[in-house]
């Protein structure tokens, strides 16, 4: 997934949460299972927080997760994806 990390203003903590539940509920929609979730949930709300306006993409399975990076610039929109 992809997706806005920015911590350039006073409310990125809920800004991130709310960008946390979104992403959840399109996982949920998906059909995914909850040890990814847990996965991914570890990933976006537990990680060094961004300087600045930044992305994250971070790439899992439900066993572990192989991509957690910040990028550049934020994506224009968030992408969620599932694959098998």
């Amino acid at each position: 997934m992809y997706f806005d990390d920015s911590h350039n203003t006073a409310d990125a903590a809920e800004r991130l949460e709310a960008t946390w539940r979104d992403i959840r509920r399109h996982l949920d929609g998906l059909k995914a299972d909850d040890q990814l979730i847990g996965r991914l949930e570890e990933a976006v709300c537990h990680h060094r927080p961004a300087v600045g306006r930044r992305g994250r993409a971070v790439v899992a399975t439900s066993d572990k997760v192989l991509v957690n990076e910040q990028l550049i610039s934020p994506p224009p929109v968030t992408v969620v994806r599932l694959s098998e």
